[in-house]
């Protein structure tokens, strides 16, 4: 599938969203970066956004 590697920390856990492809993980850092993987599941209700921009980005792959 894929293979997460933060820029900048070691990861301390990671947080799946419920039926989603969402993650975020915890690092040796201040931030908390977020990973949407489409093939784990849809984005969440409240950012609808991704789900809009993985449909156009495929769109866009096929037409290519």
């Amino acid at each position: 599938m894929t293979n997460l590697e933060p820029p900048n920390g070691i990861i301390n856990d990671i947080c799946v969203v419920q039926n989603s492809g969402l993650m975020f993980m915890a690092l040796d850092s201040p931030q908390i970066p977020a990973y949407f993987i489409p093939a784990l599941g849809p984005a969440p209700r409240w950012c609808s956004y991704l789900e809009n921009l993985t449909v156009c980005l495929r769109k866009f792959a096929l037409s290519m």
